[in-house]
């Protein structure tokens, strides 16, 4: 069966929307407080929540980029060493990109949405 992605403009929409919000908080935590690797971890498990939901609804490009955050932040948490200006600069980024993918998700054109370039830049930290 597959899905319709009309059916759940809305629901991804508020969904990242959340995310958004979820890593905004955190990242002006670690503004505060680099070391924090609890709000790193905020950042990783709100990037693997919209990384599923895009890649069920087919708008890739918004999965690999949040696949890409999740990863980074894993590795980030896992050292140990909290955020250095380069990961947060990139996640700021990554809020950038969703705030232009709601709203191409939102105009019907989510589908040519490309993050291939920031994906890649978040790989490589």
């Amino acid at each position: 069966m597959q899905l319709n992605q009309a059916m759940f403009i809305d629901k991804f929409c508020n969904e990242a929307t959340q995310v958004k919000e979820k890593i905004e908080t955190a990242l002006a935590a670690l503004n505060e407080n680099p070391e924090n690797t609890d709000e790193i971890l905020v950042i990783k498990r709100a990037s693997h929540s919209l990384k599923g939901l895009s890649l069920m609804l087919k708008f890739t490009a918004v999965g690999q980029l949040m696949a890409a955050s999740e990863q980074t932040s894993e590795k980030y948490a896992s050292a140990g060493k909290g955020a250095d200006p380069d990961y947060l600069y990139l996640e700021m980024e990554v809020l950038t990109a969703l705030d232009e993918s709601i709203d191409k998700i939102r105009a019907g054109s989510g589908n040519d949405l490309n993050w291939d370039e920031l994906t890649e830049k978040l790989k490589q930290l």
